[in-house]
């Protein structure tokens, strides 16, 4: 499964503005389609981020399900 995110300025890669910062600032949500496999591990792969970097710092993340 992927998800893009795309920034909301649409600047240029390496340039961010305060509607990226804004953005950013607020977190992001994803939500998996029903009837997907239990798991045991979650891989989240950067390819790049707002300033042209392959890192990414994590303040918080959280997972639900619904019970089984």
């Amino acid at each position: 499964m992927t998800n893009l995110q795309i920034k909301p300025s649409g600047s240029p890669q390496g340039t961010v503005t305060t509607a990226d910062t804004e953005f950013a600032a607020k977190g992001t949500e994803y939500i998996f389609p029903e009837g997907l496999p239990p798991v045991r591990y979650i891989r989240i792969k950067v390819i790049r981020n707002y300033v042209n970097q392959t890192f990414m710092t994590f303040g918080e993340m959280s997972f639900w399900t619904k019970d089984l």
